[in-house]
């Protein structure tokens, strides 16, 4: 506004020399706005439509038990839009054989949903070798997770990388399980 008003004086002939308050005023009276160089961005908020659409699953490795030092990793599995937790379930490594297991129990107890939204771990994403993604058409490029919820209807959708805001539902659940 202020670059405004100092071009406005020199360059218009008996310009008033008001405060900066005033020609925001006055701009906004004649329907004149400025777009602001600093655009916020706001994230789309994730949710499903109802419960049972949408699975959010993750696993967090921690020292769970105060003064003992040996960690375990949690596998969690959440209602999307109710946060209800549908598995919970210590397990010693995070292997593809517990979260195999786990994805096996949560569809035996709860049915197939919708969609199981994971992060990028290379247990739920597609194959990256030397840098490069394979042809994803080619079933046998594809991990077991990934086409095992492709044969049973399941979508798979994979958050952002380092981004864990993404997956801020299953995430804030941890940290209420580790306090």
């Amino acid at each position: 506004m202020k670059v405004l008003k100092e071009i406005a004086l020199e360059k218009i002939e008996n310009f008033p020399n008001c405060s900066i308050e005033t020609l925001r005023n006055i701009l906004n009276e004649e329907k004149v706005y400025l777009k602001s160089k600093t655009v916020k961005k706001y994230r789309k908020r994730f949710e499903a439509e109802c419960v049972g659409q949408i699975v959010q699953g993750d696993v967090s490795e921690h020292s769970w038990i105060p003064d003992i030092y040996e960690k375990y990793c949690l596998i969690l599995f959440i209602d999307d839009k109710s946060r209800y937790v549908l598995y919970a379930k210590f397990v010693k490594s995070d292997s593809l054989e517990n979260h195999i297991i786990a994805l096996k129990e949560l569809i035996l107890t709860y049915g197939y949903p919708i969609a199981i939204y994971y992060d990028n771990d290379s247990k739920y994403n597609y194959i990256k070798r030397n840098g490069m993604y394979f042809d994803l058409e080619k079933e046998t490029e594809k991990p077991l997770i990934p086409r095992a919820l492709n044969e049973l209807g399941i979508t798979l959708i994979n958050s952002k990388p380092y981004q864990t805001q993404g997956k801020g539902k299953v995430e804030r659940k941890f940290l209420t399980f580790q306090r």
